[in-house]
């Protein structure tokens, strides 16, 4: 039986060897694999093993010790970080979180809650980890037989208990994998064979499927959704046992599996069975049969260690010396120089009516079929310029090629060879094809850098059109045809022109534009794709929608457009793909992450097949994307704040933590993994509490804010994954920063009630102080008033002789300053009248601005010094009838029925004249008031005039003008007063004194004064 046995197995191998030589001499397309090693961070090339933990990152064990990986960024730990000794060949993730990692030379670690510690160690290599449904933790080895720990969640690793279980106790020293099924059991596969634990017995049996054979080693087993079993062996192939129907299938080599040495094997979400191998790649079983993968077909490592998928539905793949291999299926494939092309810079596609598919390049023309490689056409196969640009197919089954510099020619199908075609060739100037298309009519349209051809394949008639037959321009960029057979011809910088039968138009786009592709929607709408202008929807009429960057695009020079099935827009830009979902209303991109390889396409090199599938030629060669396999991740993306680093010293991040007014630096990172593709990840961010709303979407992972007033914050961030799926619940962090002791609520109260009461007392002994000056001011005010009363009877005497002196005198103070000011005033102006003999007005005032001055600012800063005096002063000599005046901010009116003769000053006209023609001369003040005085200060003014008989001299304060009243609350206002003056001005000085106190109170009415008021009236 056994010889038998190994006859029949040597026949296969024979058998597979002959198929697997087949298979390397066949060309076939390629898959597209992410690939992350140490060049992109890995600590080491060489992976055991791979997990996913519930925020989505990614534990790998490796040959160099432990890394963790979120798409994007590798984060290593070895020994330095507290891990045992060894390459980490096992992993697994328990309900709490907690990292276990099963060590070479037998160590077990534990990574739990940002700390690494070593747990135990055995003397052989940690083979798998395993739970149970009684919560005990298996742990398997290759030379110590297994561990059961009995209380794997205890924080202290001194209180684990466990029991070893050997040869010995009936299982083996020898444990390659430990596996629960879904009924609770648990199996081991030893060097011995598979065995079962008892748990009622505490003892193992061997467990067999009937037929299966015997003479190979199972390497590995597991359980799918179905529960149906596989089992793996050392160079016996794969073994599959249907529990629903008792039969065991056999899988080896012959059967295109990927090799019989099986290391691994994995089950995805929809329902495929994974087998990784050693030595030959990978195997998909699925019901459709085998797909194997290996390095012809993209994959890195013919040498798989494990196989997971992850929460995407990516297929992760550990290797022997590659790293992580990340596989995210069959939605592109490509075709490259290694699949038979003759050269990876693609600028055309078509698929023959044969069904062969046709790749023109800078080296000439691949034929393939069936995703295999079947001819090529260069030189030497009687390709006469092998610079293909275009490849179309006529509705005679005949081929035409546009090259650069080789003019066009044609594939004849009948006799199988390329022919020139001069009749063409010779309507050009330059033999530089830049487009090319056949109409509905089978006529044939070919561009180049000087004009338009138009060649009539069935009547074999030509034509060259340029500007002068009505083309937009000479220089063709683009041509397509659309449903109603009208030709649409794009130009270089000059737009579009409309080719309808013989009737050609140039449509004015109202925009200067290079159009590169263009595209018909099912709407009979154009889609115009541009030269750094993003594309233009044209209805026929106008440009109803423009799309950029803005929107969604990738980049605005747009290279090539296509319609699928589904009515969903494709655009070729020089950055990537993007997708426009119509009903979706929005752009999806895909990039060589999600295997678009080729990521800059050629201009219109693409290519929709009858299966719906999109063909696009790059300068990586060809890349197909099956329309079946296009997969949507819809997956709301797993989001975390990863860090929180306060006035740039890492923190940690507590719960409702408080920071003090000095740390208000505040810096978050946050993360989202999408291995789908991680360079499409989109951030928003919003701290609450200093933002109202969300930050627009950016790919910055971290965001600073400085500085921040003290407050209640709340920190939310969101992310999309590639394909813009947000979360919609966003994550948060909660934080406060103290405000310092003197903004706090209590504190500011404090200080208010303390201001307050200060405020208050301050108030009452200011009272009681003025009080007590005023009673004193008073007696010495009474004291001196009696001297004043005496001194302007002596100074009244003395004037009589000659002349006589009087003023209106306002000081700017009140009350007791004002007071004071009177005092100072009238003593200074006594000494200057009576002592010195001063008669002259400019010369007292000059004296007594100094004087006060002087008295006030003697023990005083200047600044403080506001109060001071407005004074009009005038002396009259009774002989000569001369009026002298001098005044400080205070005028003087003069009213007259005469023209004023001016004897010092400028001549001064009238200022107002009534009906009779009677004047007021007002002669103005200097601008500063008496007790200004200061070095450099501007002198005041000497004005003298001969009055003559009836004319009347008015001097006043600013009180009688500057009275609030009337029915509108408003100032009395010196063009009224001078009105007022005019109009009383023929009355004796007694009526005149009581017309103006009676305006005044009845201007007053309720109000209250607001200034003292003087008005001094004197007539010749």
């Amino acid at each position: 039986m056994k010889l038998e046995y190994f006859k029949i197995a040597f026949k296969k191998l024979i058998l597979s060897a002959i198929f697997l030589i087949l298979t390397f001499t066949v060309n076939s397309q390629t898959y597209h694999f992410d690939n992350y090693s140490v060049k992109e961070g890995l600590a080491q090339s060489s992976v055991y093993c791979i997990e996913q933990d519930d925020l989505g990152f990614l534990w790998l064990g490796t040959a160099g010790g432990l890394s963790r990986f979120d798409g994007i960024k590798v984060i290593n730990y070895t020994t330095e970080d507290g891990l045992a000794d060894g390459a980490v060949k096992a992993i697994y993730i328990d309900t709490l979180g907690a990292v276990w990692l099963g060590h070479a030379n037998g160590g077990i670690s534990r990574f739990y809650s940002g700390k690494i510690e070593t747990f135990f160690s055995m003397s052989a290599d940690i083979t798998s980890f395993a739970a149970d449904s009684e919560g005990n933790l298996w742990v398997s080895s290759f030379g110590e037989g297994v561990i059961k720990i009995l209380n794997p969640y205890t924080k202290d690793k001194a209180k684990v208990r466990f029991k070893q279980y050997k040869g010995q106790e009936g299982l083996s020293d020898i444990v390659f994998q430990i596996t629960k099924l879904k009924n609770g059991n648990i199996y081991f596969v030893t060097d011995v064979g598979v065995k079962n634990y008892n748990y009622q017995k505490n003892d193992f049996s061997f467990y067999k499927v009937s037929n299966m054979p015997a003479y190979f080693q199972i390497t590995c087993m597991f359980e799918s959704e179905n529960e149906d079993q596989w089992f793996g062996s050392y160079n016996g192939g794969l073994y599959h046992f249907e529990k629903k129907s008792g039969n065991l299938k056999i899988y080896d080599a012959l059967d295109g599996l990927a090799s019989n040495w099986i290391s691994t094997i994995n089950e995805d979400s929809k329902g495929n069975v994974w087998v990784g191998t050693w030595g030959g790649g990978v195997t998909k079983i699925n019901n459709e049969g085998l797909l194997t993968i290996n390095k012809s077909k993209g994959l890195r490592d013919n040498n798989i260690r494990c196989i997971k998928e992850d929460r995407e539905g990516n297929i992760l793949i550990g290797t022997k010396e590659t790293g992580l291999l990340v596989y995210k299926g069959k939605q592109f494939v490509s075709y490259g120089v290694q699949n038979g092309l003759i050269n990876e810079q693609v600028w055309s596609i078509l698929r023959d009516d044969k069904g062969r598919d046709w790749f023109g390049t800078n080296e000439g023309i691949s034929v393939f079929k069936d995703a295999k490689l079947i001819k090529s056409f260069s030189k030497e196969q009687g390709l006469s310029y092998h610079d293909v640009r275009y490849i179309k197919q006529d509705k005679n089954n005949d081929i035409w090629i546009g090259t650069w510099n080789g003019g066009v020619m044609k594939f004849n199908v009948e006799s199988d060879r390329f022919d020139m075609n001069y009749l063409i060739n010779s309507n050009m100037s330059q033999l530089l094809i830049t487009a090319l298309d056949i109409d509905k009519s089978n006529n044939l349209w070919v561009g180049t850098t000087d004009g338009l051809v138009y060649y009539e394949i069935n009547n074999q008639k030509i034509d060259r059109l340029t500007q002068s037959n009505g083309l937009a321009g000479n220089d063709i960029s683009t041509i397509f045809t659309d449903s109603k057979n009208v030709v649409w011809v794009g130009a270089r910088g000059k737009g579009i022109t409309k080719i309808d039968g013989a009737t050609i138009t140039k449509i004015d786009l109202k925009r200067k534009i290079t159009p590169t592709a263009i595209i018909e929607d099912r709407l009979g709408n154009l889609w115009i794709g541009t030269e750094g202008k993003g594309i233009l929807v044209f209805d026929g009429q106008k440009i109803i929608k423009e799309y950029n960057v803005n929107n969604g695009l990738l980049s605005d020079y747009i290279s090539l457009l296509n319609i699928d099935d589904n009515f969903n827009v494709w655009i070729g830009s020089n950055r990537g793909l993007n997708k426009y979902d119509v009903k979706q209303d929005r752009f999806y991109s895909f990039s060589d992450k999600i295997g678009y390889v080729g990521i800059e396409p050629k201009q219109n090199a693409t290519y929709k097949d009858k299966d719906g599938n999109l063909w696009f030629g790059t300068i990586k060669g060809v890349v197909k994307l099956n329309i079946n396999d296009e997969t949507v991740n819809s997956l709301e993306p797993l989001t975390q704040i990863s860090n929180l680093t306060v006035n740039l010293q890492n923190r940690l991040m507590s719960d409702n933590l408080e920071l003090s007014y000095k740390e208000k630096s505040i810096v978050f990172s946050y993360s989202s993994i999408c291995l789908t593709n991680p360079d499409q990840v989109y951030y928003k961010v919003m701290l609450e509490g200093l933002e109202e709303d969300w930050r627009q979407p950016t790919q910055q992972n971290f965001v600073t804010y400085s500085p921040l007033p003290p407050g209640k914050y709340i920190f939310k961030v969101k992310a999309s994954n590639n394909n813009g799926i947000w979360n919609e619940v966003p994550v948060t962090y909660s934080f406060q920063i103290i405000p310092p002791l003197w903004q706090r609520p209590w504190f500011l109260i404090l200080i208010v009630i303390l201001l307050i009461v200060g405020v208050i007392g301050f108030v009452k002994v200011r009272e009681k102080n003025l009080l007590k000056e005023k009673a004193i001011l008073e007696e010495k005010v009474e004291e001196r008033t009696e001297e004043v009363v005496q001194q302007s009877k002596e100074l009244e005497r003395k004037n009589k002789d000659n002349k006589s002196l009087f003023a209106a005198v306002d000081c700017t103070g009140h009350g007791v300053p004002g007071a004071f000011m009177s005092i100072v005033g009238y003593n200074l102006l006594d000494k200057i009248v009576g002592e010195y003999g001063t008669t002259e007005p400019h010369k007292i005032l000059n004296e007594l601005n100094k004087g006060v001055s002087d008295t006030l600012r003697q023990e005083l800063d200047s600044d403080t010094i506001k109060d001071g005096m407005d004074i009009s002063l005038c002396t009259f000599d009774k002989k000569t009838g001369v009026l002298e005046y001098a005044g400080a901010y205070n005028p003087l009116y003069i009213i007259s029925d005469k023209k004023l003769d001016v004897i010092n000053g400028n001549d001064i006209e009238p200022n107002m004249t009534d009906d009779k023609g009677l004047k007021l001369y007002e002669i103005k003040a200097n601008r500063f008031p008496i007790g200004s005085y200061s070095e450099g200060t501007q002198e005041f003014l000497k004005h003298s005039f001969q009055l003559n008989k009836g004319d009347t001299v008015y001097l006043f304060s600013d009180g009688y003008a500057d009275q609030f009243g009337g029915p509108k609350g408003k100032k009395f206002r010196y063009k009224q007063f001078k009105q007022l003056l005019l109009s009383i001005n023929d009355k004796n000085m007694e009526e005149q004194h009581k017309i103006l106190t009676d305006s005044f109170t009845k201007w007053q009415g309720d109000l209250e004064q607001i200034d003292d008021v003087i008005v001094i009236g004197s007539r010749l």
